[in-house]
């Protein structure tokens, strides 16, 4: 949070906010991120799951599906656990494409994304990770939580939240 003058946090700094689902975080960064965001600023909590038809086809795309119920089944869990409304939503498409539309569609004030720090012959097979590429598309303000350090530790608990800072771009 950015702290005031007087010390005290805004409250009404995002009245809605997006968080993106890919179903592989196990401690769901992004996810317990974006529900304590929403909780503090008494904002309206949206979150995505995006079948990226480009890569999965028929099959993996069965799969996907259900691991995209069960992404944003947790994100509306952990926001009943705060008292904080989810608004489930499933799209096919290009994920970051799907997430850019979804924002400007539904006038989001912060998406959050999972992000990963790639390093040596994965960064230059694909250079951007998907925080990346909707940074370069949309002029809504994007909190990227990098879930490498969530893997490494077991959960956001154990990692910390001062643990691989996250990166805000708007």
């Amino acid at each position: 949070m950015i702290p005031t003058i007087d010390g005290d946090a805004p409250t009404d700094m995002f009245d809605s906010i997006l968080v993106v689902t890919n179903g592989t975080d196990p401690g769901s960064r992004p996810a317990e991120r974006a529900v304590a965001l929403a909780e503090t600023h008494d904002a309206e909590l949206h979150a995505l799951y995006v079948v990226d038809v480009a890569k999965d086809w028929d099959m993996a795309v069965e799969r996907r599906e259900a691991e995209g119920e069960a992404a944003v089944e947790f994100v509306a869990n952990r926001g009943a656990e705060r008292d904080v409304p989810v608004v489930k939503h499933f799209r096919y498409g290009r994920t970051h494409e799907e997430i850019v539309d979804y924002a400007a569609a539904h006038e989001v004030d912060l998406v959050v994304v999972p992000s990963t720090t790639r390093r040596g012959l994965s960064r230059m097979l694909a250079p951007t990770d998907l925080a990346e590429r909707v940074i370069g598309r949309t002029d809504v303000p994007v909190l990227g939580i990098d879930v490498a350090d969530a893997t490494e530790h077991g959960s956001a608990e154990e990692a910390g939240d001062g643990a691989n800072a996250p990166t805000v771009a708007d």
